[in-house]
């Protein structure tokens, strides 16, 4: 008897939230005797799922017998309990008339409620890390409304409904300069985190604790662009992260893709931007325009390119955001968005760059300018 399995070897609260199956696949292969009245057994140590069994009349040699996926019940309050990640273990039993005939226990990890598995795992999976509920998110929106309308005369985060790339990128650009108000400071990811993983700021925790590392104000940016109506990217390079946003009500064909050379032209049809989400930690974190000019490097490269998260598609998917811990008290939320500290006049003025070489730019007629050079004027 042999049996094999597929699975995750490492699990958290966001596989439970999103109902993913742990194993996608399990196979009973017999290669002797012909067995009848079998009995298949999973369970797990510590008891972070139900026990799931099955029942078969008979398995006849060179036979097999095959589930993909399984539907295990992963426990709610355990893996929401999860401060620290805990080595576990999956028990698969074969038991024949009461007798047990084949036993299998391989390791998996249960990582803690605010931990990602990384990219050896489910890549979309991250989408559940973008929480566009927390309340934090909307502090920082009231700030960024009260900008576009210093800056545009209208107040209002309408996403797409005008139509118009200039105004996309007006409420992006007034999201950035609300976080780069809020003093945080920079923060080193874990070693590899890309493919290991790491634990995750909430934008609660970040505006509590004022620091973030590169992944966790790329998720800031996407909750807050969510949040907005707007329609958020998260990229990541080998040990680096960044964020984008479509300027057009669209989404990527899957929620993740690892083709680079379609995200930069994406970039330079200026259909998205994307942005250096590290700079609001500087002393001086500039403006959007500046955070786009850092970030084209990225796409230029020749670093392995990992990951575009395309958080929309993802929800389409899905893939839904974990719930938020419970504040009961958001006051410290609605201090922490004034500007930290004197270091940036209150305009809003964006430096007139251009994010695409002048070779590359283009008149659109009958179009609202949609690059960076008619877009800041209307912020100056």
């Amino acid at each position: 008897m042999n049996i094999e399995l597929t699975f995750d070897q490492a699990i958290n609260y966001a596989f439970q939230q999103n109902a993913i199956p742990v194993i996608k696949e399990l196979r009973v292969q017999n290669d002797a005797i012909p067995r009848k009245n079998l009995l298949l057994r999973i369970t797990t140590e510590p008891a972070f799922t139900e026990t799931l069994e099955f029942h078969l009349q008979s398995l006849e040699p060179e036979r097999e017998f095959r589930v993909s996926p399984l539907d295990l019940k992963l426990s709610h309050d355990f893996l929401a309990g999860l401060n620290e990640k805990v080595a576990g273990w999956l028990k698969v039993e074969l038991i024949e008339n009461e007798a047990p005939v084949f036993s299998k226990t391989e390791p998996i990890s249960l990582l803690a409620r605010n931990e990602w598995c990384g990219l050896a795992g489910l890549p979309e999976i991250l989408a559940a890390f973008a929480l566009p509920n927390d309340p934090a998110v909307m502090t920082i929106l009231s700030r960024a409304a009260e900008l576009l309308r210093e800056h545009t005369g209208r107040s209002a985060f309408n996403a797409y409904q005008d139509k118009s790339r200039k105004r996309a990128w007006e409420q992006i650009a007034a999201i950035y300069k609300a976080v780069a108000e809020l003093g945080i400071r920079y923060v080193v990811p874990p070693a590899s985190f890309h493919h290991t993983g790491q634990k995750v700021r909430t934008v609660s925790d970040i505006l509590a604790q004022r620091f973030a590392s590169c992944l966790d104000l790329s998720l800031l940016f996407a909750a807050c662009c969510e949040q907005a109506g707007l329609h958020p990217l998260v990229l990541m390079h080998d040990g680096h992260a960044y964020a984008g946003c479509w300027l057009e009500e669209r989404t990527l064909p899957e929620p993740s893709s690892d083709d680079l050379q379609h995200i930069r032209k994406l970039f330079t049809d200026e259909l998205i931007t994307v942005f250096e989400c590290t700079l609001v930690t500087n002393e001086s974190p500039g403006t959007l325009t500046d955070a786009e000019l850092l970030a084209r490097p990225h796409l230029e490269t020749q670093l392995p390119f990992r990951l575009a998260l395309d958080i929309r598609r993802a929800r389409i998917a899905r893939i839904h955001h974990c719930r938020c811990p419970i504040n009961p008290d958001n006051s410290a939320f609605q201090q922490r968005v004034q500007p930290a500290n004197p270091r940036l006049p209150v305009d809003l003025a964006i430096a007139k760059l251009s994010i695409l070489s002048p070779s590359q730019s283009r008149p659109r007629p009958n179009r609202s300018p949609a690059s960076t050079n008619g877009r800041a004027g209307c912020w100056t």
